[in-house]
């Protein structure tokens, strides 16, 4: 195999693959890869199949969610598949190491449309009404929420989009409801952040995690994250009759099978209906 990387070590191989990810991703994968590791008492190029199935038991054993498991399991393989692909690694053991299945379905964390209607008309002032309903109508990230900026907006042939910098510094542009966009010029406060904190600085994604955690409380409801939005974002939309692949490009989605997910069946519905002779 031709080494295609001049890393020398297993530092080096996890800062070049680390390089072009967004701090929050380094962040998590550092933690995740770091306890990997110290678990394991060896380097990369050591760890054999028997150190994964260890590593899994151990995760089981501590009473990680399977969610959680699969996160810190997918950074893992995503390292070695990395490592092997320059080179620096002769061979992929991960690769044939099955990552934790999860049974709850990302389409049932979506919220019913009454939960949201609840949460904006119950909103403590018209940033968090707002903030709720860009979530939603846009299904962004939160991090892609609080990074909005006015210049990112654009008219285009009688239409509003918007740029958003997703995972991995991927650019995708969002078509933006009319009336959201007027609702957001009119609550204006900032000439370059569209949303900001009370002190009018950047607005954080903590700020926006305590705000519905604390509407969640008021309404004696499960405290929701800002992540269920764009979870209903996709359900609702294909629900109501969206292409699964327009769904993908407004999600950022780096392959259909991520949007699949959000798929459900149809009772009392056939394909033939689309069709006639």
């Amino acid at each position: 195999m031709i080494k295609l990387t001049n890393a020398t070590n297993d530092q080096e191989l996890i800062t070049l693959w680390l390089s072009d990810k967004t701090f929050l991703t380094v962040k998590s994968y550092n933690r995740q890869i770091k306890q990997f590791l110290n678990f394991v008492g060896k380097g990369l190029a050591e760890v054999m199949y028997e150190d994964f199935m260890q590593y899994k038991a151990m995760l089981r054993m501590k009473g990680y969610k399977p969610s959680t498991q699969r996160t810190k399991l997918t950074a893992i393989k995503s390292l070695f598949s990395f490592a092997t692909k320059l080179g620096y690694l002769t061979a992929n053991v991960a690769t044939i190491v099955e990552n934790v299945a999860i049974k709850d379905e990302v389409r049932r964390k979506a919220l019913p449309y009454d939960i949201i209607s609840l949460l904006v008309n119950n909103a403590k002032c018209d940033r968090d009404k707002l903030i709720i309903k860009t979530l939603y109508l846009l299904g962004l990230r939160v991090s892609e929420l609080i990074a909005i900026k006015w210049q990112d907006f654009s008219f285009i042939n009688g239409k509003i989009e918007l740029k958003v910098i997703g995972k991995g510094n991927k650019t995708r542009h969002i078509l933006v409801p009319n009336d959201l966009f007027s609702n957001l010029i009119e609550k204006k406060t900032n000439d370059n952040y569209v949303f900001v904190s009370y002190q009018n600085d950047k607005l954080s994604r903590q700020s926006v995690n305590k705000m519905l955690g604390k509407l969640s409380d008021k309404l004696g409801i499960k405290r929701i994250n800002p992540h269920a939005f764009r979870h209903s974002h996709a359900t609702h939309s294909l629900a109501n009759g969206c292409d699964i692949s327009l769904l993908m490009q407004s999600l950022g989605h780096s392959s259909l099978k991520i949007t699949q997910q959000y798929l459900s069946e149809r009772d009392g519905e056939g394909s033939c209906q689309y069709l006639s002779i």
